[in-house]
């Protein structure tokens, strides 16, 4: 075997786990959303200080589910009832309060007078 054949041999095991990665990914999008339910990108933490974790959620007329946008699992990592579900509004500022920026940027080498 020349070296130009292995080569492409590999480029094509390459595409082919690609193309297999891909098709995994839309399938299990597709068998998620069910019969058309709709799904949406969204992120959730577990408790205050957790790490974000991007995902999939599913809504249904009783049930909000959610499945992580990463891993084999066709079952739902959460799920709520949706009564149970409380609904508040983003507070104002909790990013200053931990420490974090203020949401300025400062211009580079723009003084005021």
């Amino acid at each position: 075997m020349t070296p130009f054949v292995a080569a492409e041999l590999v480029l094509a095991l390459v595409v082919v786990l690609v193309v297999g990665a891909l098709t995994f990914v839309w399938a299990r999008r597709r068998f998620i959303s069910g019969d058309g339910r709709p799904v949406m990108l969204c992120a959730r933490r577990q408790g205050e200080a957790g790490r974000w974790r991007l995902g999939l959620a599913r809504l249904s007329s009783d049930r909000f589910e959610w499945f992580s946008i990463v891993g084999p699992s066709l079952r739902a990592e959460v799920s709520w009832q949706r009564g149970e579900l409380e609904r508040s509004v983003a507070r104002r500022g909790a990013r200053r309060a931990r420490g974090g920026r203020s949401g300025r940027r400062r211009r580079r080498g723009v003084t005021s007078a």
